[in-house]
């Protein structure tokens, strides 16, 4: 189908960003099964990844469209009906914000069994394992690690802050949950990569490699404007210029190199494959 027509690279970025967001929900769902542990992770995990799921394909839809132009109105071609039936979904589909609203409420009944303690201790220990070192796909390991923190810290805080009202602040809600979707879903890519590479060697999964380091540097690009966001949303003074500065001392080190090249990469390796891979 793509053979006889060589988009060019910025149309190859089209391409890659629906390949990403289409790979993403394939690792969080092969993933969820053994990540959760109990009834009600499990419940959790069924919400990243219906909430996670459903936009991607939104995208991935969109950006189809945008390849097409102006023909992607046309009945005579398929995208027309798929775009159709995807933005008649975003109409009355209004579980994604309930989802949203939910998953930190997992966490909140976590920290008030006492099965989730926020104390120092909690907070240093997840920030030492940003720290840790790995072999395969460090880099990635460790912004795993680092939204981790940030996602413990900032409940921390506006738990300080709202108390027993944070179920009605739902603003700051909607953020910790999209940190704990992005949290979840770039895990499940990195996991995934990490166990194709240590079967098959780097070489042979250079596609999944690449398609994973653009879904983190995407993915931490969101979490520092989500962070930001809530931070500016719950607190103040001295207090919001401390969280400030520890967002961006967490984050400084995630500054991806040759992100142009990569895409052009997987573009063309599924240019050439003809058909979808990940």
């Amino acid at each position: 189908m793509f053979q006889d027509v060589k988009p060019s690279s910025f149309g190859g970025t089209f391409i890659v960003k629906a390949a990403s967001d289409a790979c993403t929900p394939e690792d969080l769902t092969s993933e969820q099964k053994l990540i959760a542990q109990t009834a009600s992770q499990f419940a959790m995990e069924c919400s990243v990844c219906k909430v996670y799921s459903s936009e991607a394909f939104d995208t991935v839809v969109d950006e189809a469209l945008q390849l097409h132009g102006g023909a992607g109105f046309i009945q005579d071609y398929e995208i027309e009906s798929v775009y159709r039936d995807s933005r008649i979904n975003r109409i009355f589909e209004g579980t994604n914000e309930i989802n949203r609203l939910v998953l930190p409420m997992h966490f909140l009944r976590k920290v008030k069994s006492g099965e989730l303690v926020l104390n120092q201790e909690t907070l240093e220990q997840a920030y030492g394992a940003i720290k840790e070192e790995n072999d395969l796909l460090p880099l990635e390991k460790k912004a795993v690690h680092t939204v981790r923190y940030l996602l413990l810290l900032l409940l921390s805080e506006a738990l300080k802050v709202a108390k027993e009202h944070i179920v009605h602040e739902q603003e700051a809600l909607m953020k910790l949950s999209n940190l704990a979707i992005g949290l979840y879903a770039m895990e499940s890519a990195v996991i995934r990569t990490e166990k194709a590479v240590r079967k098959n060697g780097k070489e042979n999964e250079q596609l999944k490699v690449d398609l994973t380091e653009l879904v983190v540097d995407l993915t931490m690009r969101e979490v520092r404007d989500e962070a930001t966001q809530l931070i500016n949303g719950i607190a103040t003074g001295k207090k919001h210029q401390a969280l400030h500065y520890e967002l961006q001392t967490v984050m400084s080190d995630f500054q991806y190199e040759g992100t142009f090249t990569k895409t052009r990469r997987v573009a063309d390796s599924l240019i050439e494959s003809d058909r979808y891979t990940c």
